[in-house]
């Protein structure tokens, strides 16, 4: 006599199902982690090749200039190299009409400043960067400030001095305008190419070890 086979029943087939939900669920949160991993360690290797390449430039400008190579002139030769960049592409911006100094910071304000210490002492000379990329608890602090104005922070990040503000002319074309003349008219915006400012590095440190927590606990 045969014995008959026990079905399953319906709790079992649930939770069984249950079970290969969460594994698919590890399997996926594991793979996001090391998508994450493999993005972060992406971005050190391109900002270790930039600083490979700026040190390469400030290297030939002092040679150039007689200069010795000591690692002092090397790295203030980054920076000032860093800085005439950083001005080259304002300066561009100005000289073709598409931005116009103003006294306040906007919504939409390219912003130069420069970072100081508790000590008023200089740390990064040249910081610029559009309002409306900053978070809406930044951007707070800096609209409505005039050229001269002091953001203080508290003591574990830098001070901000707005030393020039700019807003964005608007753009005139005969006619609807080309992509090619679109192209040209956002171009130079698009590549200012802007350094966090010390509070954003903060939020965005914030913001990345909560999406590793994230991702972890999948």
């Amino acid at each position: 006599m045969t014995q008959e086979t026990k079905k399953p029943k319906a709790s079992e087939k649930l939770k069984a199902l249950e079970n290969q939900l969460m594994a698919t669920a590890r399997r996926t949160g594991e793979m996001e982690l090391i998508i994450y991993n493999l993005s972060r360690e992406n971005e050190i290797l391109k900002d270790a090749l930039q600083l490979l390449h700026d040190k390469q430039e400030s290297v030939i400008a002092l040679l150039r200039e007689g200069q010795g190579l000591s690692d002092d002139n090397i790295n203030n030769k980054v920076t000032d190299l860093k800085v005439l960049a950083l001005k080259q592409k304002v300066d561009e911006l100005v000289e073709n009409g598409q931005a116009v100094a103003v006294e306040e910071v906007g919504d939409n304000s390219l912003v130069v400043s420069r970072e100081l210490n508790q000590k008023g002492e200089v740390e990064n000379p040249r910081l610029q960067f559009l309002t409306s990329r900053l978070v809406d608890e930044l951007k707070s602090k800096f609209v409505g400030k005039k050229v001269g104005d002091l953001i203080e922070n508290d003591g574990e990040t830098l001070n901000i001095e707005i030393i020039e503000i700019y807003n964005f002319a608007e753009q005139k074309f005969a006619g609807d305008p080309t992509p090619e003349e679109v192209q040209e008219a956002t171009s130079a915006v698009q590549d200012l190419d802007m350094p966090e400012t010390s509070s954003e590095k903060e939020v965005a440190a914030i913001q990345n070890k909560e999406t590793e927590q994230e991702v972890t606990a999948r």
